[in-house]
């Protein structure tokens, strides 16, 4: 079914104040006062979301969408839209978001400004990027405590919940995706060719297989921990973990995933 509707904000509309005053000879003449009092409209109609849809993230109690509108929440999974806040951040074109599993920490990326909520989606604040003029910029997840944005002219990281950013050493500048489990991260890169570290992102090296030489637009996390990337000519490409621990630290080794479930060795 069609689902999205937009419920828009409140709007402040003029109150009407009646008091009654004598006139010349004592009789009582009526007047009006027009005060402004916010409060809904009546019967005012709501529309399908009309913005581009740039992002979404889930949580437990709500869904949030990163629009060309700014950053909208549903609390009816997606029937109904309306604004995450009324601060004026919350307003501007909005093109990624991440949170927690359980929904408590919401991460979006704002123009030049990283805005965040601890308390899912309650209260916002809003932190400018000085790395912003990057372009393209992109968050990726990996826990609640690591972050990455992908950029075209770097790959930048946090290791405290977005409070302060690094740039990663790396040679490579324009990054697509990333994603990481345990120690183990892997990133796919705008042009073509995949890089991966072991050593939760310490140190970088290029995925030494053909297969990885295509364009990835997507990398993912398996359940059973295995890094996962999507390519429309290559098809899944899994980087299975040595041992099949997500915390391993030794390495990894590539494999085809073919379309029926069946891995096969790199050649």
């Amino acid at each position: 079914m069609k689902a999205g509707l937009y419920i828009p904000e409140a709007t402040p509309v003029a109150a009407s104040k009646s008091a009654t005053t004598k006139g010349k000879k004592g009789a009582p003449v009526k007047t009006t006062a027009t005060t402004s009092a916010r409060r809904p409209t009546s019967k005012k109609p709501t529309t399908f979301v009309a913005v581009q849809v740039n992002d979404m993230t889930f949580g437990k109690e709500a869904w949030f969408a990163a629009t060309a509108g700014g950053i909208l929440v549903s609390k009816d999974h997606g029937i109904s839209w309306k604004n995450a806040g009324s601060e004026a951040f919350l307003k501007q074109p909005a093109t990624s978001l991440e949170a927690t599993l359980d929904g408590t920490q919401i991460w979006a990326i704002s123009q030049r400004n990283l805005i965040y909520s601890a308390d899912g989606g309650a209260h916002w604040e809003s932190k400018d990027l000085s790395f912003a003029s990057a372009g393209n910029l992109r968050l990726h997840r990996v826990d609640d405590s690591n972050l990455y944005i992908t950029s075209n002219m770097g790959l930048y990281t946090s290791h405290d919940a977005g409070r302060n950013w690094n740039r990663a050493d790396v040679r490579e500048l324009q990054f697509q995706d990333v994603a990481g489990s345990g120690t183990a991260m892997v990133v796919a890169l705008q042009k073509h060719g995949l890089l991966a570290s072991f050593d939760s992102g310490k140190t970088w090296k290029r995925v030494d297989d053909p297969l990885a030489d295509g364009f990835f637009p997507v990398v993912r996390v398996r359940r059973n921990g295995a890094l996962v990337a999507a390519s429309a000519t290559e098809g899944l490409l899994s980087l299975e973990l040595e041992g099949r621990s997500a915390s391993s630290t030794g390495g990894g080794t590539a494999m085809l995933l073919t379309p029926d479930g069946v891995q096969k060795p790199k050649n």
